[in-house]
């Protein structure tokens, strides 16, 4: 992908890594800027995470990267976390390690 494209902090829901891949989902906004909700990228979650650090993103998984502006809730299924996010269907786990993170980012 000889691509790169500049997305604005703002307009990141979450970033997943699927195989070699990262998927980068994009909100309302940035998918109307961009024509497409989901970018696709072969930088790895820990330079996203550099990149993004103190910009309000949190690594929650080792497969997944949110953007705390769309946080909405945490829910618990089957003794395992999970967060919602606004305007997305996707279901993104929450590791053990990363939980107080979540509920701190909640406000709870």
């Amino acid at each position: 992908s000889g691509v790169s494209r500049v997305v604005a902090f703002e307009h990141i829901l979450l970033i997943g890594a699927i195989d070699r891949y990262r998927r980068i989902l994009l909100s309302q906004d940035g998918a109307d800027i961009h024509g497409q909700n989901t970018l696709l990228s072969d930088t790895t979650l820990d330079d996203f995470m550099d990149q993004l650090s103190g910009s309000g993103f949190l690594r929650v998984h080792r497969s997944y990267i949110i953007n705390v502006r769309f946080l909405v809730a945490m829910r618990t299924e089957n003794r395992r976390q999970f967060v919602t996010l606004e305007r997305c269907e996707e279901v993104i786990p929450v590791a053990r390690s990363h939980v107080q993170t979540v509920k701190q980012a909640l406000g709870n």
